[in-house]
């Protein structure tokens, strides 16, 4: 991003005091003589002091101007802390295992706006917020919801939490005993995590089946959309057990609003609203700073959370639910979403013939809500082959003998020349 002229001030200046160039007490050009020095306006000058001033390295004196205001020590200190940000640089010239959207994609321009907005609303940033989350996102996520994956939501059912992993404390933790609960072996790392830290009991599954199901004693069915691939039939099967065992089923639906790309699939939870804990997040959709995810809780599991929720303090910044829920609110969410879809659709094409190409004879498979392909390798050494691929620059997930290649973060032409480097890692590794 382009730096603006005041910010260019602003750092010139601060180099000078981090460099020793400026010491403690020394007086800084009057706003005049700056904007003659720097070649600039007096408005672009006073924008740097108060800039300069707001971060302790000047300050102001009463009808004389500007001085240096830290010391030796503090200029220790700041070094210490800026250094790291400044000399940081990517370890791999290609990562195709970074979990990252396209930046391009997302209009950070917009945001910028609605979060200027809500720092406007200067009452409703001084107080506390709701545990169970703003009521203008809960509101906006629950048409949202609806409109894009069919989840029948009302806003006093929705919590918001700042990520999966929270909501799920919050979920399991409802449960006074200690239930057995049913999960994808390799289903989300962070919901393991939880159940055994409640002390729950995890009964792995690779194949979800009705036989599965009436052969365990099972209380809760984790379902990881991108994990599981049922038909109607066996999704109605299990549906159906649900009912007659009285037992919840948590979908976790994983950024399902980008499943299959070119069209939305319901959720499961429009069939079920009494049996079912719906999960929704936006970890696929928003960069991944922004901390909040929202789940759906049926109304007898609603019941029981707000009773225990004055043990509980919001997790998800105030600030960001608001701008979110304006976000959603004008549209622009659902446009985003839609946009996104139809270009991942594009680039997950080129991708896959990209791949074909250059691997004709190896199995690929799309993992469509990960954005992501896997492609089985006959590798005797994989421990070798991700070494060589490291000391060429390249990082891949490798899984078993899969090689994970997410392509959602990286431009086409970096993916062309990373995969080219593969192709040569596993000719040398084989």
């Amino acid at each position: 991003m382009k730096m603006k002229q005041y910010q260019k001030v602003y750092q010139s200046i601060r180099d000078d005091i981090l460099h020793g160039f400026l010491t403690k007490d020394d007086q800084l050009p009057s706003i005049r003589q700056a904007a003659i020095q720097f070649q600039v306006s007096k408005t672009t000058i006073e924008k740097a002091y108060i800039m300069l001033e707001d971060e302790g390295y000047i300050y102001a004196c009463a009808q004389k101007g500007y001085y240096v205001l830290v010391d030796q020590d503090a200029l220790t200190l700041r070094r210490q802390l800026l250094e790291p940000m400044q000399q940081e640089q990517p370890k791999y010239r290609y990562n195709l295992s970074k979990q990252a959207i396209d930046k391009d994609m997302f209009d950070f321009s917009i945001w910028k706006r609605y979060l200027k907005n809500v720092m406007e609303l200067q009452d409703e940033l001084v107080t506390y917020g709701d545990v169970i989350g703003e009521q203008s996102l809960r509101q906006a996520l629950s048409q949202y919801a609806y409109r894009m994956r069919k989840v029948f939501a009302y806003p006093e059912n929705i919590i918001v939490g700042a990520s999966v992993q929270v909501l799920l404390y919050q979920v399991l933790a409802l449960h006074d005993k200690k239930k057995i609960i049913a999960i994808h072996k390799n289903g989300y790392v962070q919901a393991k995590r939880v159940i055994k830290d409640l002390g729950h009991t995890i009964i792995f599954y690779e194949t979800l089946t009705k036989e599965f199901l009436q052969h365990h004693h099972i209380d809760i069915l984790y379902i990881q959309h991108p994990m599981v691939y049922l038909n109607e039939k066996e999704r109605e099967d299990i549906l159906l057990w649900a009912q007659q065992n009285n037992t919840y089923i948590i979908e976790d639906d994983h950024n399902g609003e980008l499943m299959d790309f070119h069209h939305i699939r319901s959720a499961w939870q429009k069939v079920d609203i009494h049996h079912i804990v719906y999960i929704g997040s936006f970890s696929r959709l928003l960069p991944s700073s922004f901390r909040i995810s929202y789940v759906v809780l049926p109304k007898s599991l609603f019941e029981i959370f707000n009773k225990q929720k004055i043990q509980y303090s919001p997790s998800a910044s105030k600030i960001e639910q608001l701008a979110l829920a304006n976000y959603i609110i004008d549209g622009h969410l659902e446009r985003y979403v839609r946009k996104l879809a139809r270009y991942y659709d594009r680039k997950s094409q080129y991708v896959y013939e990209m791949l074909r190409t250059i691997f004709p004879h190896e199995q690929i498979e799309l993992e469509s809500v990960h954005l992501r392909y896997l492609i089985t390798v006959e590798v005797y050494n994989m421990d070798e082959l991700d070494k060589y691929l490291k000391n060429n620059g390249v990082c891949v997930t490798i899984k078993h003998q899969k090689l994970v290649i997410s392509f959602a973060g990286s431009t086409q032409e970096n993916l062309y020349q990373a995969l080219q480097i593969v192709q040569s890692a596993l000719l040398q590794c084989r």
